[in-house]
């Protein structure tokens, strides 16, 4: 089965139909933040997973030689902040409880990476389960209805 490449306009489109799920429910300022910090997630995530296979291939499926060698990678992806386990669990109704998790143990994991020059958390102004989503039962709609996968941002039926 042959892959459809992706283009600019495909990008473009599929970041501004996951804003779309925000508009009106948080500040334009703000939105960004969210969507951003997603997308920073699958990327990482999608480096380490690719990452791990190539050094499966290279040590002939040898997982722990392969785990050794991905601690040496520019990011660590502890397991329950990998985008792969958010996006099996994006209709539990803590999912935004799920997403700041992974994103502090995410930071844990790199800490000399990805900390401020204060020492505060990167992700300090973004919560997935912030009262800027609206209500409990609202924030985890918003929150679930959005997630990425190879082809972009869909939403959840």
């Amino acid at each position: 089965m042959e892959t459809k490449k992706i283009t600019q306009d495909d990008i473009n489109r599929t970041v501004w139909k996951a804003c779309d799920t925000f508009r009106g429910v948080i500040d334009p300022s703000q939105y960004k933040d969210y969507i951003l910090t997603m997308l920073f997630l699958k990327y990482v995530s999608d480096v380490y997973k690719s990452k791990l296979n190539d050094y499966l291939i290279k040590y002939e499926g040898e997982v722990e030689r392969a785990e050794r060698a991905m601690r040496h990678e520019r990011f660590v992806v502890p397991e329950k902040s990998s985008f792969d386990f958010l996006y099996e669990h994006r209709n539990t109704t803590n999912i935004g409880e799920l997403i700041d998790e992974a994103l502090a143990d995410l930071e844990d994991a790199n800490r000399e990476k990805m900390s401020s020059e204060d020492g505060s958390s990167i992700f300090r102004n973004i919560s997935f389960n912030s009262a800027n989503l609206g209500e409990h039962h609202w924030r985890c709609l918003y929150v679930s209805r959005i997630h990425l996968c190879r082809g972009g941002w869909q939403e959840s039926r």
